[in-house]
């Protein structure tokens, strides 16, 4: 049983922060200026990158942070990898006494406004998502409109409401952010008799993902996803841990920097899970770009 989750949160980002340049010479590696990074001869195409805490191998097409440049230069675990970078011996089972917490604050959803013109015209004519995928959501009742005119997307559980994150369907504004009282639990859809997850970084990119899906194979079902709200990985281990029937996890976060630094740092994570990690990346910046081009596209060449 792998013990990467004994260790604390603040334990792990102490260890994903070590000064990669300060510990590669702690351990005898030789580090010439490449620019402004740093490169180890010793290390066939290894680079250090400027901020002294990423890293990329050119030799074997691979790139993290301190975690995975101990793992890949010393071939050791994800756990005694953290240790070593913690001075620290594995943590065992014993958790250490922590303060009472603070009573949450309850989660109290926007007023529903009396249609929901504003919604389906932001998404379906702006951002062209299929109009049934969004009825679907409406109707599961994840996905509705305030009377402010945002998007409101829900995520239950049971009857209760746990979380919920607000988009303006204002064309020039980029207003977003979670309600107060929302858990990071994430948010979406799916068939529980599938093994496959999909994670996208906004609702809209899922959306986008399942109608670009829909209009290749005629149907968005029969895939599971998840919205993570940004680039946080809680919502995809909790989904993970109550959802064991799934066994394959396909990382759509954004095709550029932190989409990809997600996918390089947490791929060994959640394989320690015991499940296979793939990329699903988007030709543009991000999936609902995809469909928005795709779609002026279409309308270009219909005669």
């Amino acid at each position: 049983m792998p013990n990467y989750h004994r260790f604390t949160d603040e334990q792990i980002e102490r260890a994903g922060n070590i000064d990669l340049v300060a510990y590669a010479g702690s351990q005898g590696y030789e580090l010439a200026p490449l620019g402004h990074d740093y490169k180890i001869p010793g290390l066939n195409g290894m680079v250090i990158k400027s901020d002294r805490k990423t890293w990329y191998n050119f030799t074997h097409d691979k790139g993290g942070g301190p975690i995975q440049f101990v793992m890949l230069v010393k071939g050791k675990a994800w756990a005694d990898a953290v240790s070593e970078l913690l001075h620290e011996p594995p943590p065992s089972q014993a958790r250490p006494m922590s303060p009472a917490p603070k009573p949450p604050i309850e989660l109290k959803l926007p007023e529903r406004a009396a249609d929901l013109r504003r919604l389906f015209a932001y998404l379906c004519k702006t951002r062209g998502l299929d109009q049934k995928i969004v009825y679907e959501f409406v109707h599961r009742r994840r996905l509705y409109q305030d009377t402010r005119g945002n998007c409101v997307f829900v995520t239950y559980e049971g009857d209760k409401p746990i979380y919920a994150s607000l988009r303006s369907t204002l064309t020039d504004s980029t207003f977003r952010g979670d309600v107060a009282g929302s858990r990071k639990v994430g948010w979406g859809c799916g068939w529980k008799s599938n093994d496959t997850l999909c994670v996208f970084e906004s609702p809209i990119d899922l959306m986008s993902y399942m109608t670009i899906r829909k209009q290749l194979h005629g149907s968005a079902e029969g895939l599971n996803y998840i919205s993570l709200g940004g680039t946080n990985l809680s919502p995809l281990t909790r989904c993970l841990q109550k959802n064991p029937s799934i066994r394959c996890v396909f990382i759509c976060t954004d095709n550029d920097e932190s989409g990809e630094l997600f996918y390089t740092l947490n791929k060994p994570k959640l394989e320690a899970l015991g499940v296979t990690v793939h990329r699903g990346r988007p030709k543009n910046k991000d999936w609902n770009e995809d469909l928005c081009t795709a779609s002026e596209r279409a309308e270009e060449w219909v005669p």
